[in-house]
């Protein structure tokens, strides 16, 4: 057996939604042939040159979704997290679907910010600011670790 390693890429900012758009709904196609596997999917299933998005899952996450704008989280970025709110919890990641989860560390808490399509925008993109809790704060966290080139399994300790 081959062994295959993984090299994470940082992503590139998304400057117009039109440079995304046919990926993230062939994601969002994805997420929904594959329910209750994965709250969001990550660039880094579809692009050679990854770009800053990612898809969240509206049949487990509708309500986060409506309260964000949109299921597909452009150019997020984490602004800051609410000390004394970090837990250890159990993650999986889509990238590694016959690994086990595993337990690390993330702050329930944080203020976000990030872009969502918009169709009357010149750039086909509207910028938000929001703080979230609990599970979309954990996506958040996940998501943007992958933004930044890191991986659940490879840049977080036991």
């Amino acid at each position: 057996m081959k062994i295959i390693k993984i090299h994470y890429t940082p992503s590139l900012p998304v400057q117009n939604w039109l440079h995304i758009e046919k990926d993230a709904n062939e994601m969002a196609a994805l997420i929904r042939a594959n329910p209750n596997t994965m709250f969001a999917l990550h660039h880094s299933q579809v692009n050679e040159k990854p770009f800053n998005f990612f898809v969240l899952d509206d049949n487990i996450l509708l309500e986060e979704i409506e309260a964000l704008g949109s299921r597909f989280i452009i150019n997020p970025r984490i602004i800051s997290s609410l000390k004394g709110t970090e837990m250890s919890v159990y993650e999986g990641c889509a990238s590694f679907p016959y690994r086990k989860q595993k337990k690390v560390r993330r702050p329930m808490i944080i203020t976000v910010e990030y872009d969502i399509p918009d169709p009357l925008s010149p750039n086909g993109l509207a910028h938000k600011q929001k703080q979230v809790e609990r599970v979309v704060a954990q996506v958040f966290a996940h998501e943007t670790d992958h933004a930044r080139g890191r991986n659940l399994f490879f840049n977080h300790s036991k």
